[in-house]
């Protein structure tokens, strides 16, 4: 832990509780540390509710993790679930809900137990992917985000060593029966591995030093070459992107295109690459990339959220919202009123009612906006109200801060 610090005098910590052996480990582990920083640890456990019984193993190891003396709350996935690419849409949703939490309740660091077994597995399914040179630098031991950041301190045990630390300290845990589940290509990568005669062990130390060196080759372009907007879109230059290695352009784009387009995750390799290339061959009018859209302007590569991909949402009895994985806002409670994109009702806003604006038409459809059912009420970023009734909505101080920043510098504590 000292290896990802700093940390701030009495942290905070959050502890993604699986009940698996890896997260289980992991908090007993903490446990032990929080004595020398005075630490505050809270357990979260995610249901997913993709098994029948999920929601009383989630009830058992609340209960089992608070007779430690250890805070633990449950978070349940109650979207629709989708009926394919059920594991990374379960992973997506899994850190909204940890990352939410963790911003409404100041936390700003999140243990996860990825171990050294799951590196090797990351490392070779991106490999199978054609990932480069980023991606087959595996998992990061720490992951700026926009609330805090994600601290993976197991990645340099085996999972073996961490079951047998549990069974010296006559520990229990739960196996996830999804983890022998051979429909899931992690499983199946898994499988494949611990079958070969010969694996070779990972060079964490040339992982950490690529990683590394192309995190600041990207966020020194960035500082340089691009601008970010508060009101949720971005520009950079076109010939400047290009004039990049292919591998640290792709990093760019994707890094933009992510933090725009509300997402935890960057867009496939080969569709950002199939982007550029349209760029410089002169190809290109305009596209959609990971929520995103893009267009050509002035020189400038504009990207912009989808505003028909935004979601509309109630708002919540917390009085704390993130809209769209990109919006934060706090409010009291309002009844019947929702917020989502102000969209095609940009249309029925007279010029008269709303201040200069300046921000280009498809960064103003993808605006968050108030509405009660159909009727638009708000769109603070115009100051816009329909009524002096709604003022308080029209004055709401409402802060882009994505779910994944654009740059991923070191995190530090001030």
């Amino acid at each position: 832990m000292s290896d990802l610090g700093p940390f701030e005098p009495c942290p905070h910590i959050a502890v993604a509780l699986s009940g698996g052996a890896d997260s289980t480990a992991m908090l007993h582990l903490l446990r032990d540390w929080s004595g020398v920083c005075e630490a505050k640890i809270t357990a979260l456990i995610v249901d997913h509710r993709l098994r029948p019984n999920s929601t009383n193993e989630a009830l058992l190891i609340q209960k089992k993790t608070q007779e430690l003396g250890v805070e633990c709350y449950i978070l349940t996935w109650t979207d629709t679930k989708p009926s394919g690419g059920i594991q990374a849409a379960a992973r997506e949703a899994r850190y909204n809900l940890l990352g939410k939490w963790c911003l409404n309740h100041g936390v700003l660091h999140l243990l996860v137990g990825h171990n050294k077994d799951d590196q090797k597995e990351t490392v070779f399914m991106r490999f199978m992917h054609g990932s480069g040179k980023f991606g087959l630098a595996g998992m990061a031991a720490q992951r700026q985000m926009g609330w805090g950041r994600i601290i993976r301190p197991c990645l340099r045990f085996s999972g073996a060593t961490l079951r047998r630390y549990l069974r010296e300290k006559r520990l229990a845990w739960i196996e996830d029966p999804s983890n022998l589940d051979t429909r899931f290509e992690r499983v199946r990568i898994r499988s494949e591995l611990n079958n070969r005669l010969v694996c070779e062990e990972l060079d964490y130390a040339y992982l950490t030093e690529t990683r590394g060196a192309i995190e600041h080759k990207t966020s020194k372009f960035l500082a340089g070459a691009a601008m970010i907007f508060n009101t949720g879109y971005a520009s950079i230059e076109s010939e400047a992107l290009l004039s990049l290695p292919s591998d640290i352009a792709q990093r760019v784009l994707g890094n933009l295109c992510a933090a725009i387009g509300g997402s935890f995750y960057l867009p496939r390799r080969a569709k950002s690459l199939t982007l550029l290339t349209q760029l410089g061959a002169g190809e290109f009018a305009g596209r959609t990339l990971h929520g995103c859209h893009l267009i050509q302007k002035n020189g400038q590569l504009v990207i912009f959220r989808e505003w028909r991909r935004c979601i509309t949402q109630k708002i919540p009895a917390d009085c704390v919202s993130k809209w769209d994985s990109r919006f934060s806002f706090r409010l009291p409670p309002m009844a019947g009123v929702s917020v989502g994109p102000l969209g095609d009702s940009y249309s029925l806003i007279k010029s008269t009612e709303v201040k200069d604006i300046s921000m280009p038409r498809p960064a103003i459809m993808a605006l968050p906006a108030f509405f009660r059912g159909k009727t638009l009420l708000a769109v603070p970023h115009l100051d816009f109200g329909r009524s002096n009734k709604y003022d308080s909505l029209k004055r709401l101080g409402i802060v882009f801060k994505p779910l994944r920043p654009v740059t991923c510098a070191p995190f530090s504590v001030a």
